[in-house]
């Protein structure tokens, strides 16, 4: 495992923890997204530089969904993403093909980068984007009645190429 990862994992766990100690009237299986992600979450560290998709800087969700929709051949990703160069993870989107090597058309310039997250279904996607109406899925799942905080996810709603429930 690199350090990268470590850190990652590390920085998520105490988030995990933390909200476990303060969400105690919460009566969903994971307390946050932390938690959830630290369950079903796969490391991505290889990556695909240059990226061949770019987008819009700050618009990770937006870039990735436009992606899967004129490129049947990538699978859509949210979870977290972590630089050596910043001091904490952030909420991200990315985009892995089918060898799970990460396409990131947002953060173009980042080199030493790892990710932790799901790999949605597409479907799934574009059915909870429709009904939520705004981009990015886990950071809304307040929209949806914490259903993924409450129960985790299903098959449905996770790629089966990379994720066997």
């Amino acid at each position: 495992m690199s350090n990268l990862t470590e850190q990652l994992l590390s920085y998520l766990k105490q988030r995990a923890d933390m909200a476990d100690s303060t969400q105690t009237r919460f009566q969903g299986k994971y307390k946050s997204d932390e938690a959830l992600l630290l369950e079903y979450g796969i490391v991505f560290d290889k990556q695909i530089k240059p990226s061949p998709i770019q987008g819009e800087p700050k618009a990770c969700y937006k870039n990735c969904i436009d992606a899967i929709l004129s490129h049947s051949d990538l699978h859509y990703c949210e979870g977290y993403g972590f630089d050596q160069d910043l001091p904490i993870s952030l909420y991200h989107a990315w985009l892995v093909n089918d060898k799970g090597e990460v396409i990131d058309p947002t953060w173009l310039k980042k080199d030493k980068t790892i990710y932790l997250g799901v790999v949605f279904n597409k479907d799934f996607v574009l059915e909870t984007l429709n009904e939520i109406r705004q981009y990015s899925i886990i950071e809304n799942d307040y929209k949806i009645e914490y259903k993924l905080k409450k129960n985790g996810f299903t098959s449905e709603m996770l790629n089966k190429k990379f994720h066997k429930l």
